[in-house]
């Protein structure tokens, strides 16, 4: 089970769902954010990947605007 340490995280984590399309190489998947800092998304999806993973992460934010992630 995956354990979400909240003591480690330094920036303040805000609770925010927003629509996501990921994947390691293009965007096939869809999910949604559990919470949102200036450094990490936690997402939530049905598809996991190893830990160490580099994903493409493309958010939609409410104004309609694409914020496209790498990491």
């Amino acid at each position: 089970m995956f354990s979400y340490d909240h003591q480690k995280r330094v920036d303040k984590r805000y609770t925010k769902q927003m629509p996501v399309r990921f994947g390691d190489n293009s965007m096939l998947h869809i999910g949604l954010t559990h919470d949102v800092s200036l450094k990490g998304i936690f997402l939530k999806s049905s598809r996991i990947y190893p830990p160490q993973t580099k994903l493409v992460i493309e958010l939609e934010h409410a104004v309609g605007k694409k914020i496209r992630c790498e990491g």
